[in-house]
């Protein structure tokens, strides 16, 4: 599903008890095809709230469908097996890991709206606001629609101020990757610099990051649609970009290569971790705006009788697992570390 390496379900029986009990016959008024219902308003609705549009990437990144299942289980990475009656729903995780998926898959098909609704809002904020809350909206622009680029392909895009009926231009993969650097580079002067009260927000350093992998990536995005698979033409103009936006980086003293490399993944990489640049917080499933959600990303792989809880739910592939050697046994200054038997 993607194009460089790196459920809930309502059955709905309703209708058809109302078929049954009604006969009257039917005569429905339709309109021309394809008729857009006129607004009353015409133009742009009053913009998000920077908080509400963060939210936006709790619920596309901080549970185990949509974006994080087009991601990972069409890959050779994980999977989710149906474990007697439970976790087969309806065959959305099997047919993604079959790559059996067509346009109206529930996956596919909720990650492509809710990723227009976050480009919809974030256009509110990047075309009308001002100062370090445009450049947060560009930001958050250009981080959806990397996402939507990778996933789909194309990207809609639509001016803040157009009508609510104006029929949204699409931009290819190449305009796309060209749109999200040039927005990028205008907004990255105007964020603040990363320190580590406020990684959850859009810096400095998290432009320069999404920078880097664009440019690092570029050329796939270039690529004749025709020829999806390669072979690419990476521009020395394009790697020297990587690199001196990676320089750019090292240049904070706050964020280093961590000498412990599963800093990154304890539950408190929050003050362990100097490599995280732009994270969630995962505040709990009652914490509202401040990470809900987020423990769906532990719960789905964990068993359910462990400490915390999990759900018995997706496993890494053989294969996948094996490639990896024999991990050595954490420091004695690793939280939660218990010396081996003797």
């Amino acid at each position: 599903m993607r194009t460089i390496q790196k459920l809930t379900f309502q059955l709905v029986a309703a209708a058809g008890i109302l078929g049954m009990s009604a006969c009257s016959k039917l005569d429905p008024k339709l309109g021309a095809p394809n008729q857009i219902a006129p607004t009353t308003s015409g133009g742009a609705p009053t913009p998000p709230s920077l908080a509400a549009v963060y939210e936006q990437l709790n619920s596309m990144s901080g549970n185990q469908g949509n974006w994080f299942a087009m991601q990972e289980h069409t890959t050779d990475i994980i999977m989710g097996p149906t474990r007697g009656t439970d976790w087969d729903d309806l065959g959305t995780w099997r047919r993604l890991h079959l790559h059996t998926w067509d346009g109206d898959h529930n996956q596919v098909r909720d990650t492509w709206n809710g990723l227009n609704g976050a480009l919809f809002q974030t256009t509110l904020i990047a075309e009308t606001a001002t100062g370090a809350t445009k450049a947060q909206g560009q930001f958050l622009r250009a981080f959806f629609r990397y996402i939507t680029c990778d996933l789909y392909g194309q990207v809609q895009t639509r001016p803040a101020t157009a009508p609510a009926k104006e029929i949204p231009a699409v931009l290819t993969r190449t305009e796309a990757i060209d749109a999200i650097i040039k927005e990028l580079e205008e907004c990255a002067p105007n964020l603040p610099v990363y320190n580590i009260t406020n990684r959850r927000q859009a810096t400095r350093e998290a432009a320069w990051a999404l920078l880097a992998k664009c440019y690092l990536n570029r050329a796939v995005y270039k690529q004749d649609p025709t020829k999806p698979a390669g072979p690419y033409t990476f521009q020395k103009a394009d790697m020297d970009k990587v690199i001196q936006y990676a320089n750019q980086i090292a240049t904070n003293p706050l964020l280093q290569v961590d000498t412990y490399y599963w800093d990154n993944f304890t539950w408190d990489n929050g003050s362990k971790s100097s490599e995280n640049i732009f994270v969630r917080h995962n505040g709990g499933d009652a914490v509202a705006g401040n990470g809900t959600g987020l423990r769906w990303t532990w719960s789905m792989g964990t068993h359910y009788n462990q400490v915390p809880d999990g759900w018995n739910g997706f496993v890494a592939l053989s294969q996948f697992y094996d490639s990896f050697e024999t991990p050595s046994p954490l420091p004695p200054t690793a939280a939660g570390w218990v010396p081996p038997p003797a």
